[in-house]
């Protein structure tokens, strides 16, 4: 993840949105987030570029240059190279997973880009004002209350809210408290997770999907916990049933990212008590004292308008603690270092030397 989100933009899928701004009003949320909250990459040479934005003769002005000046955005940075290799292949999506894709192609294009590759790809026919927004949530649960009537009660909070999952192809946990309650000999955090990430996690995809969770264990539990993660972890992927591979990499430390959150490719969701919502593979909401425990989630577009620093960037800064978190463990792992109490993987890690993880890239 970069720490400005990029949109790569054709030019003729931009100039259509741009012109949709100027003529009328309803795109204010788009525009600020072109002006202010991202870069943008265009279809363009350097010399092309640099021929509409810097051009010699001011009688011939290029329709870009006028809209640009009009809402007062940057100069895109030129990248044909990378958008002939996607047209060439159309997996070169993947290189880029966290960025956001405007393409002068039909919806129904964009909609199959979305499901085969877990990127945001979007048709200039479908920019709507907040369409980088609409997962917007927040609430809270009852104890000993059961919310909604699926036995899921993470497939109740998604449909009884209508909430619209963004695409994704990899996503990070952290969550420090994610081992510590048992009910019927099931580690709540967990069995919760498996029914979480079967809400969250695309149907269809044609590449493999990444998992990384970061969480902790009590010294005198740490040997313990680490068979019944690993155990979990197989049975992970075959409660999912996902016709893509599933990889998932699971990293003891005393130190994580945050205390209870998850982020995708262009959202995050977070908990103020932790994962453990529900009592296991069940809609009722489990007792952990008095007080409700609270969920939100959101896009890393949020309100564009509003003032402060950005989803993006607080998501950005964790995103990097965990790839030292993950580093560390690796190194511990390269090097034969078990000790209790130090970064450590459950089983062994995927790849060379460093994550497949898309959401660090």
């Amino acid at each position: 993840m970069d720490p400005t989100p990029n949109i790569y933009a054709e030019k003729t899928a931009l100039i259509d949105v741009l012109e949709k701004a100027f003529e009328t009003d309803g795109l204010e949320n788009i525009v600020e987030i072109f002006k202010s909250h991202s870069r943008i990459f265009i279809d363009l040479t350097d010399s092309e570029c640099d021929a509409i934005f810097t051009p010699d003769n001011f009688d011939n002005i290029d329709i870009l240059l006028t809209l640009f000046n009009a809402f007062d955005i940057e100069k895109p940075i030129a990248l044909k190279s990378y958008f002939e290799q996607m047209y060439e292949e159309e997996d070169a999506v993947v290189l880029h997973s966290n960025s956001y894709f405007l393409r002068d192609c039909s919806a129904l294009e964009a909609e199959q880009m979305r499901e085969k590759y877990g990127v945001w790809v979007l048709s200039k026919d479908e920019i709507s004002n907040r369409v980088f927004e609409d997962l917007s949530f927040k609430d809270e649960f009852e104890p000993d209350t059961y919310f909604g009537k699926n036995d899921n009660g993470w497939r109740n909070i998604v449909d009884i809210n209508n909430l619209r999952i963004p695409p994704s192809n990899s996503l990070i946990i952290s969550d420090s408290f994610l081992l510590s309650n048992k009910v019927h000999n099931h580690i709540l955090g967990l069995a919760n997770l498996t029914q979480l990430l079967d809400v969250i996690i695309p149907k269809k995809l044609r590449i493999p999907y990444y998992i990384l969770i970061l969480s902790s264990a009590k010294d005198y539990e740490e040997t313990q916990m680490l068979q019944r993660v690993s155990e979990w972890k197989e049975d992970l992927i075959r409660s999912l049933n996902r016709v893509f591979d599933i990889h998932v990499e699971f990293v003891f430390s005393q130190r994580v990212i945050h205390k209870r959150i998850i982020y995708m490719n262009y959202c995050f969701i977070g908990s103020e008590k932790g994962f453990k919502v529900f009592m296991p593979f069940s809609n009722r909401v489990y007792r952990d004292g008095d007080q409700k425990n609270s969920i939100w989630a959101y896009t890393y577009f949020h309100d564009p308008l509003r003032a402060g620093r950005r989803e993006h960037q607080l998501a950005y800064d964790d995103i990097e603690k965990a790839r030292i978190i993950y580093k560390k463990a690796r190194d511990n792992y390269d090097n034969g270092d078990n000790t209790i109490g130090q970064p450590k993987f459950v089983d062994s890690p995927i790849g060379t030397r460093f994550s497949p993880n898309r959401i660090f890239y």
